[in-house]
């Protein structure tokens, strides 16, 4: 596959292909359109539950301070209808100031009447 192509997977839907970066990823965060936190899956217990307190928030406002500007151009709805993006460094903060580093690759997924923006 060159990287001007496109990779399609007709038949999933959004949930199955949500299904597959599970198996895939250490930690799985799941955003809404407009940038909120939905769903935070630690495969990998990196986040030793802080990721609770995250549901609802905007992505930027649970990442450390030098790493919003950044973390804000990963989801902007320009940047997420582009598609999938170079891997990107983020800190995620938990509740007791404690900082968890990432190393992020997101995606669009538009699947039918669903899109997902995954982390």
């Amino acid at each position: 596959m060159t990287a001007a192509s496109k990779l399609a997977i007709p038949d999933l839907t959004s949930a199955q292909v949500e299904h597959l970066l599970v198996g895939l990823a250490d930690i799985l965060i799941k955003l809404d359109g407009t940038g909120s936190i939905i769903s935070v899956i630690d495969n990998a217990a990196i986040t030793n539950g802080a990721e609770t307190g995250w549901i609802g928030k905007m992505l930027p406002a649970v990442v450390s301070p030098e790493r919003v500007g950044k973390t804000e151009k990963l989801i902007d709805p320009q940047t997420l209808s582009e598609g999938s993006k170079p891997w990107r460094h983020i800190n995620l903060v938990t509740a007791g100031g404690g900082m968890i580093p990432l190393l992020v690759k997101h995606f669009c997924l538009n699947a039918g009447p669903v899109e997902l923006y995954l982390l």
